[in-house]
């Protein structure tokens, strides 16, 4: 192989962000994705029909740089990557990954029942699960790879393994295609809400490790574990350095009302204290509130050049 001197290097190339949110409904999942317009011109595939401009514009998002896309079926949605792979947004959301695998699958079961209508009309059958995860795993790589920031969004599931009862919970999809998404994104956000005393509206988290029984996973090593107001916009200024533990304002701002003196409202479980601490340093969930202080923090991986 000859090689070609001219072509940059790895670290010449730009990065964007892929981030899978997921999370119980109104946890905060599609104002955190469409936060990300912020940035600049953003398609928003709105499987669920929840994007509401009133509610966004309270959040600060600026909705005219939304373009809504609707048609959720899988020759509309292979028409889109297309054409955005020619023109590429900021970035695009695709809200939700649970609703639009739905949403092919009974396009596959119609399809079968037109050519061959002989059994009931939407019944599912096995080799229909098998077009649908195929579809989805295509189209969810395709808008991985554009060349903008993504954000799946899905809502959570409550799984439990046959053999030993575990419980754990993730995006609500088929087992396959969800084992395929966490691969496919760098950031697993699981999104809840904590009661604030005195307020009708909660505070919004992200949990960006695995806790309670949640995955998470940040693959830069740069976010905190938990992060209150985990918009994408915030999540991209983590990873490419203009926002960090220390001037994050939000943050900052929660501890100053005595967010390190109730740790169980970032940590659910009471893992240790250190997690809302030093924000990027990963604790095991198994690890005891009262667990000793280590000597000193991790040293952060380098950051990656993420656009902004």
């Amino acid at each position: 192989m000859t090689r070609n001197k001219e072509t940059s290097s790895l670290a010449d190339e730009e990065l964007f962000a892929n981030v899978l949110y997921y999370g119980q409904p109104k946890s905060g999942k599609t104002t955190a994705a469409a936060s990300v317009a912020k940035l600049g011109d953003t398609v928003y595939i709105d499987a669920e029909a929840g994007l509401k401009s009133g509610p966004l514009m309270e959040f600060g998002v600026p909705v005219a740089s939304i373009e809504p896309f609707r048609e959720i079926d899988f020759d509309s949605l292979l028409k889109l990557f297309w054409d955005l792979n020619d023109d590429p947004p900021v970035a695009l959301v695709w809200d939700s990954l649970s609703e639009s695998m739905k949403k092919l699958l009974f396009a596959t079961a119609q399809r079968r029942y037109e050519r061959k209508p002989t059994n009931e009309r939407y019944a599912i059958e096995l080799g229909d699960y098998g077009i649908n995860t195929n579809e989805m795993r295509e189209l969810t790589r395709k808008f991985r790879d554009l060349r903008c920031h993504t954000a799946f969004v899905a809502l959570e599931k409550r799984e439990q393994d046959e053999n030993t009862s575990a419980v754990s919970y993730g995006p609500d999809m088929t087992s396959k295609f969800a084992s395929d998404v966490l691969g496919y994104v760098d950031v697993i956000c699981h999104t809840y809400t904590v009661d604030v005393k005195g307020s009708d509206e909660p505070e919004y988290w992200g949990a960006f490790r695995t806790f309670d029984l949640h995955v998470g996973g940040d693959r830069f090593h740069l976010l905190p574990s938990k992060l209150i107001t985990p918009s994408m916009d915030r999540i991209i200024g983590y990873l490419n350095g203009t926002l960090t533990i220390e001037d994050d304002e939000l943050m900052n701002a929660w501890r100053e009302r005595g967010g390190l003196d109730v740790s169980k409202a970032a940590t659910p479980n009471g893992e240790a204290l250190l997690v809302t601490e030093l924000g990027a340093t990963e604790v095991d969930s198994s690890e005891p509130a009262n667990a000793a202080k280590p000597a000193g923090r991790r040293r952060p991986p380098p950051k990656p050049a993420v656009a902004s």
